[in-house]
């Protein structure tokens, strides 16, 4: 605590002895140059400095245009930059989601396949178990029909046999 006591009078110290100096060094002036010089001095030091000012202010808007264009320019190249990025992403997306689609519509053909196939094999055991029977009772019909054609033809009772 003491040091900061210590620092803070130094500052002080430092202060007010600049002041003093800059003040007596104006009344040194004035009196070795004479109030009119000073005047002189002091409209000269204003004329240029409103066009020091101005030149300042000039060079400033230049200076603040050059930096607008920098950043416009970097801007329009990052959206260009941005834009080719995404693009390619979506394309890259597109396109597997595409992969991804084939696959899975390949996936489905082959299920749907494997299943007609199923279904039309056991339609055509169907078929050919309805033939079987039919054929089966047909012959047995036909074989009755000769048994009866025979009889018939012959005249043979059953009581014959």
């Amino acid at each position: 605590m003491n040091t900061i006591k210590k620092v803070n009078k130094k500052i002080i110290m430092i202060i007010t002895v600049v002041l003093i100096v800059f003040g007596a060094a104006n009344v040194y002036a004035t009196t070795v140059l004479g109030t009119d010089i000073i005047t002189l001095i002091q409209k000269g030091i204003n004329s240029l400095e409103s066009g020091l000012l101005v030149e300042t202010e000039n060079e400033l808007n230049r200076i603040s245009e050059e930096q607008q264009q920098q950043l416009d320019f970097h801007i329009q190249a990052k959206a260009q930059e941005i834009i080719e990025e995404l693009k390619k992403y979506q394309n890259e997306e597109i396109g597997r989601a595409n992969a991804e689609l084939n696959e899975y519509v390949k996936e489905l053909k082959l299920a749907v396949d494997q299943e007609i196939e199923g279904e039309k094999q056991k339609t055509k055991d169907k078929i050919k178990n309805k033939v079987d029977e039919i054929k089966k009772r047909e012959k047995e019909n036909i074989k009755n029909k000769l048994k009866d054609s025979i009889s018939n033809h012959f005249q043979i009772n059953e009581t014959q046999t």
